[in-house]
This record gives structure tokens, sequence and C-alpha cells, in this order.
């Protein structure tokens, strides 16, 4: 929970942050102002960062209120929340220039970002999982689907894209390939 809200924190506020000024008529002001660029950007950048960065460790604190959590480095956690906070900021100052309205400010923490991190697999390979859970579906597979045993605990199942199928390094990094009925 704590970096889901750090990834979508992070791009919302540095997109807003610079939209809005851009979308009030305001941009002129910060423009004239005597910052150069990356003086203007750090300023940002920063501001955002320390915002999604604090979001992030209240809701530490507030999870530390209900579980026992334990921080086994805590400056390595540190120093990877503020990794991740800047470089989303970074992304998330670049989608507040690129927007012309406010639709395409949400383009990306929405579509791409959010079900992204809800996924939970999608940041780690799946070598991860168990050798009997990595199976790929393609049409043209040699176990079938109603074949499989049931699961009984984690499975990623991998989709080749429609029409070019599974390439050739997924296909090799699952066990099987699952065959999908097609009615």
């Amino acid at each position: 929970l704590m970096i889901v809200r750090l990834f979508t924190e992070s791009i919302c506020n540095a997109s807003y942050g610079i939209h809005m000024p851009r979308f009030t008529g305001t941009i002129y002001e910060i423009l004239s102002a005597p910052l150069s660029a990356i003086e203007t950007v750090i300023g940002y950048v920063g501001a955002a960062a320390t915002k999604a960065t604090t979001v992030a460790l209240v809701i530490l604190l507030t999870a530390n209120l209900f579980v026992d959590v334990r921080i086994e480095h805590p400056l390595w956690m540190i120093l990877y929340l503020l990794l991740v906070a800047w470089t989303f900021c970074l992304f998330g100052f670049i989608v507040g220039i690129w927007a012309k309205g406010f639709e395409q400010l949400q383009v990306i923490p929405l579509l791409i970002v959010t079900p992204l991190t809800f996924l939970g697999g999608a940041f780690y390979s799946n070598d991860k999982l168990g050798e009997p859970w990595r199976l790929a579906l393609d049409a043209g597979g040699s176990i079938g689907l109603w074949d499989l045993p049931a699961a009984d605990g984690p499975i990623c199942l991998v989709l080749g894209a429609e029409g070019s199928r599974l390439s050739r390094l997924v296909r090799q990094r699952c066990v099987g390939v699952v065959s999908i009925p097609l009615l």
C-alpha cells in the first residue's frame, strides 16, 4: 500500500504541480522568475517528492499501529523511497509538461502505473514463482487447459499478444504451454 501511494502521489503531485500554472495562465510568473530551468525543476520535483515521501511514511507509521512492522535495513529503505519518489516525480513532471488537458494527466497514472502496482507481479520476474505455476497460454499449447491440476498456490499465466503469439524468450521461461480452448 505504501509503494502504491508513493508511485501515484509522485506522478500526480509533480504533473499537477506544473500543469496547474499552465492551465490558469500563471506560468509566465514562474518563467519570469530569476531561476534557472534546473532550479525550477528541482523546486517542483523536490516539493512533489517531499509530499509523496511524507504520505508513504505516514502510511508506514499508521500500519505500525495495527501490526508489528520490522524494517531490516532502514537506511536502504529511506534511500529506496527517496529514489523512487524522485524518479516518479521527474516522470510526472514530464507528463505535466506534455499534457494538454486534465484527462491526459491521468493517462499514465490510471492506465499504466496503477494496474502494474495492483497486479503485484508486474515488477517481478516470473522466475520467482515455483516450477509448476509458470504457464504460458497459447492456442497451440501442448497441455489442455482442462487437464491442469487445481491451483493451490500462486500461479502466473502469461498471455501472448494477439496475432503475434508468445515470444521465444517468454516461452522458454515458462514451464509449459497451455492450449486455450477456442469456442
